[in-house]
């Protein structure tokens, strides 16, 4: 009787833990199915976004190079001159395998840059696996972001910092299929001077920038890079999404798998009672026989 008992216990505990499961699956299917729409609608466009505001600091460098500006083109478009690589997590676990992937990418790249090259580490799992890592003595900023979409309240600051920088790398999920998901590194400026060497390979290019370089330029520098930046929030946010329903679809199966085997050994363990009470019965009408 008592390991009868413990076979109802066991299959209760794994019924609430399908519950929990199938509950947060159903919540991240439906945060996956909010953002995925606007995220992918956005992407292509925000991705041209990004390299119009390259070629507008290319032809911004031209610019000051023909009048003859001393000062470094970063200082005046105000910029810090430093680069930094900025980290996009959680701040809880249940994602699956992207964030520790995600981090691993990062981590490889923080160890190839410079060592003053900045750190920023957005969401509690990612500064968690900072710490207990080989990069846990290099300073960092840290930044609490909300799990369940972007914050512009807790957004602002982290973009009041990382958009002084001359070259911003993030570092975050991107959504391939529900069923794929990759971590990826965003450049979200700093590749301006790379495009010479393309233009001089078409030819001369002629920008005509209304109503200056420099007032086009401040522009992009302040709205389209936050854009660009809120983009890469999303694309974080679509990736963990996805990766949650998917290792919860995956933790589902696995309850599911237990529940048969728990219920098997029950219906066999009774079973096996009931034989031992039949042969007992059995026996008895033998011995009066």
């Amino acid at each position: 009787m008592g390991k009868n008992k413990k076979f109802t216990e066991e299959l209760n505990t794994l019924n609430n833990m399908l519950n929990v499961v199938e509950t947060y699956q159903e919540i991240a299917a439906m945060r996956m199915r909010r953002v995925k729409k606007s995220v992918l609608n956005s992407r292509e466009f925000l991705v041209d976004l990004n390299n119009a505001f390259k070629a507008v600091t290319f032809a911004y460098e031209e610019y000051l190079k023909r009048v003859n500006k001393t000062k470094e083109t970063g200082e005046l478009l105000g910029k810090n001159g430093r680069d930094v690589l900025v980290l996009m997590s959680a701040n809880m676990g249940l994602y699956g395998d992207i964030v520790r992937r995600t981090f691993y990418l990062f981590q490889e790249d923080v160890m190839k840059n410079p060592p003053d090259t900045d750190i920023v580490i957005v969401g509690k799992v990612g500064l968690d696996l900072y710490k207990n890592s080989e990069l846990r003595f290099k300073k960092h900023t840290y930044f609490d972001l909300s799990d369940s979409g972007v914050d512009p309240e807790h957004l602002k600051p982290l973009l009041d910092l990382v958009l002084q920088y001359s070259q911003i790398k993030v570092y975050h999920g991107f959504f391939k299929s529900v069923l794929s998901q990759v971590p990826t590194q965003t450049l979200v400026t700093g590749e301006a001077a790379n495009l010479e060497e393309n233009y001089e390979k078409e030819g001369n290019i002629m920008f005509m920038f209304e109503p200056s370089v420099e007032e086009v330029t401040k522009y992009f520098e302040h709205e389209v890079l936050s854009s660009v930046f809120e983009q890469v929030t999303f694309e974080s946010n679509l990736s963990k999404f996805s990766s949650r329903m998917v290792s919860l679809y995956s933790s589902s199966d696995n309850i599911k798998n237990s529940l048969k085997k728990v219920d098997f050994a029950m219906k066999k363990f009774n079973h096996k009672v009931f034989n031992s009470k039949q042969i007992s019965r059995l026996s008895s009408l033998s011995m009066w026989g």
